[in-house]
This record gives C-alpha cells, structure tokens and sequence, in this order.
C-alpha cells in the first residue's frame, strides 16, 4: 500500500477502510484527485466519507500557495497587490485567473476535479480577505460547484472551459462534450399564500367596493389586505389582463403595491434604503471604475467626487447594467446577450424634460399588447438628468406610475415583479437579480449570480438587517 495513502488514512481514523485503497491502486497522485463519487466506492458510511473528501479538500488547499503562484508569473506582484486591496481591475484580474488556470492545467489538467477548484478558490479568499463575500461560502466569484440544472461558474471554471473550447477547435476530432444551456432569465420566487377565511363571494364584494372608493384610507386598506390572496391569485391566472383596471388602488393609493409586497416576502420591504447608503453606492462606482467605463455608457462625468449624496445614489443603481453581464436568451436555438444600451433603457429609460407622457406610453402599446410575463416592464422612467432626475417613473401595466424619488421608483419597481407576478426583463435580468440577492436578501441561499455580482458583493460588504439573512 501506498505510505502516504497509510499515513493520511492513520492520521484521519480511516484504517477501517484502508483494504479498499490498496484494492484500487490509490497512491499519492490519485488520492489527492478522489472526490465524492469517486470516494463512495472506498468508504460506504456517509459519515467517514465526508470527513475524508472535507480533509482531502484541506490538503489540496494546504499544497496551493496563491501568492507564490502568482510571483512565479511576470506582473503577479502588481496582481498581488491590488489582491491586497480588496479591488481588483478588469485588467489585472483577468491576468490573475490567466495565472491560477495555468496553475490547475499543469497540476490537475483542464478537468479539473470540483474539489480541487473549490480548494484553489477557498486558497484565494482566505489569502486575500478582502476578496471574500458575504453570501454563501465566500468564494463563490472564483468558483461555484454545480447545483441540479445550474452548471458550474466562477471565474475559474469559466476559463478552464474557454480552455478547453479553444483546444477542441484546435483538435476538431477531440470528443465533443455536452454544453450545458444558458439559464433563461431569473424568475422572481413564487409567491406562497396562506389560506384565509375570506369567501370568494365575499372577496368579490369587497373588489368591487375598492374599486369605486378611494375613501376613508383606512377602510381601503382594510380591504385591500383582506383581498390579498384573491388578488394575487388572480394577477397569477390572468397574465393577460391589465391589473390596474381591477385593482385600480394599486395604481393611486400609496403604499399599497408595498403592502402587498410585505405579506409575500415579510421583513424586507424597507431593505433598499436602509441599505442603499452613499457610502455603498461610492463602493459600486468605484468597482464599477475599475472594470469598464460605466460614466461613458451613462453619460455622465467620471469624476463622481462632485456628486451629491442623493446623486450618488441614483448613479450607483444605474451603473449595475454596465459592469454585470448583460442579460442573455436563447433566440432561435441561440444564446442571444442585449446590447449595453438596450440593458440600460430596459432598467431605467432617460427621456429630456418635456416629454408628452401620454405620448410616450402610446409607442409602447404594443409592447403592453403583450403577456404581463414577455412584455418589458416594468421599467423605471426618468425625466431630465440621470443623476438628478426632474421626476421618476414606474411604467408598469400601460400606466406610468409617479414616485417621490429616483429611489422610490427603484423600490417600487423592484416590488411590482413580485406583486404583479413578472420575471424581470432579461436584457437587465442580472441588474434585478443582484438587488434581489444582496440589497433585499430573498433567495439568497439559492442564487446563482454571476462572477463578477459575487466580487461586487465582496468588495461592498453589504451586512443586511438580521431580517435578510436568511
């Protein structure tokens, strides 16, 4: 047998099982590329079985010195310092995965065990703290195991595959292997009701009543929480009606849409300014500054040191489209990825002072013609300057929707695709999904953001009130 096999198997009480090593030929080099399929043919018990693939993954990770992989490299002293800083540019850090990739090929090579990526991404985070975030493991940027439909992603493994893509074209008779599909756009989590007392008949009744009434506001709001699970069940059934024409207090009575937000998805109703703070938006603008030219997309000044607190705020939500991935759907068996500029308006539409509302919404009537679901909405407006808007918008169901602030628009729009049962336009899908995630916390456990929304999240630090972490 193996002396290192029987040393390892020794110092972690595995002895039992070490018959079965010895039978397969384990030595040193195949004992550090075992996994969890591959370990369940040498140690049956689930529970001596995790402990060894969780001490094989320590292993692997102990033997990957980050640093010293990157000194070894031109330039990874300059990668290494801004390592250091918790902000890495576009630049450098395509260098940096460049560097660590050709690590895990001559090692491993282009495939790569998950356990050995998940050990190279964990070396990474713990050696450089500032690049650890705050959802999940931490590491989930350079690399996250698949999870059922999802493949693998980070930035490790999306090389590794580019790797090995540019291999295949340049041997046309390698095996081809399956691709796994690009997700369609994010669907906001379905919305789970209790049942409540009220009968139907007497839910209709009170529908009705709302919808002739605007007065007292305390019975209208009486009402309309006392008709919430009708309501949306019916927004659920009927994705071709136009809901303010049935639910026409949703439309002029304030905080109702947050009302009803509130009873699907409780505790976070008031996440986006709790958190949305200047120091935050500050944070995006400069990790924005360091991946591409967002100031140049919006328009907009790149020094943003002259910005208010309030501007400062509005630019920051606005940057999301230009330095997370465009928003991607498979057109005639194709992935298709939205231009930046169609990213942008579909998140936030600028139109000059003056604009004939009436007029704007008459050219987008066919796109309100649409299901509620495959139309492009809802979408915020703003009138005049993007980072000091003269009014803002909420276009959702043929309406436009007046709001006290560039931030009330965002918070109200972001609650209308939970109320009014809507997946987020997929041009801007990875916009709404980061606020999701990291500024609201629903889903959280079960997101799939991209590379680069997980470096963003570790570089902001984002701590959400105890009510979010879930």
């Amino acid at each position: 047998m193996d002396s290192f096999v029987r040393e390892k198997l020794q110092e972690w009480g595995l002895m039992e099982w070490a018959s079965a090593f010895e039978e397969n030929y384990i030595d040193e080099e195949s004992f550090l590329l075992l996994d969890g399929q591959t370990m369940k043919e040498l140690i049956q018990p689930l529970g001596p079985r995790m402990k060894a693939i969780r001490n094989i993954s320590e292993l692997v990770s102990s033997d990957m010195d980050v640093r010293n992989i990157l000194r070894s490299k031109q330039g990874g002293e300059d990668i290494e310092e801004e390592m250091n800083d918790g902000l890495l540019s576009h630049k450098m850090r395509i260098k940096a995965v460049r560097i660590l990739v050709s690590h895990l090929i001559e090692e491993f090579g282009d495939r790569p065990r998950s356990h050995v990526k998940e050990a190279l991404a964990r070396s990474i985070v713990q050696e450089f703290p500032g690049l650890k975030g705050g959802v999940g493991n931490g590491y989930e940027a350079w690399y996250t195991p698949s999870i059922e439909k999802h493949a693998a992603t980070g930035y490790l493994e999306e090389r590794l595959r580019n790797v090995r893509k540019r291999s295949q074209e340049r041997n046309p008779q390698a095996v081809k292997r399956n691709r796994t599909e690009t997700p369609e756009a994010a669907e906001p989590p379905a919305v789970s009701l209790e049942d409540e007392d009220l009968e139907p008949a007497a839910a209709d009744a009170l529908t009705q009543w709302l919808r002739h009434n605007k007065e007292p506001l305390s019975l209208v709001k009486e009402y309309h929480q006392k008709t919430l699970r009708a309501r949306l069940l019916w927004i659920r059934d009927n994705p071709k009606e136009r809901v303010f024409e049935k639910y026409p207090r949703l439309l002029d009575t304030p905080g109702l849409m947050t009302m009803d937000f509130s009873s699907v998805q409780p505790g976070c109703g008031d996440h986006l300014f709790l958190m949305w703070t200047p120091q935050i938006a500050r944070k995006v603008l400069q990790f924005s500054g360091r991946q591409k030219d967002w100031f140049r997309h919006l328009g907009i000044a790149e020094d943003s040191s002259k910005l208010s607190d309030n501007e400062v705020c509005n630019v920051g939500v606005q940057c999301l489209p230009c330095v997370l991935p465009l928003g991607a759907k498979k057109i005639n068996g194709r992935n298709h990825r939205a231009p930046i500029a169609q990213a942008l308006t579909s998140f936030v539409d600028v139109q000059p002072i003056g604009i004939n509302i009436p007029h704007y919404l008459e050219t987008m009537r066919e796109t309100f013609k649409a299901p509620r679901e495959e139309a492009i909405q809802p979408l915020i407006l703003v009138v005049g300057d993007r980072a000091s808007p003269e009014q803002s918008f909420v276009i959702i169901d043929g309406e436009a929707v007046p709001q006290q602030s560039f931030m009330h628009a965002v918070d109200y729009c972001f609650k209308a695709f939970y109320v009014f049962n809507i997946e987020y336009p997929w041009q801007c899908s990875t916009s709404w999904q980061f606020l999701q995630c990291v500024v609201y916390g629903i889903g959280v456990s079960g997101a799939k953001l991209s590379s680069v929304a997980h470096s963003l999240e570790a570089y902001l630090k984002v701590r959400r009130p105890i009510s979010a972490q879930k």
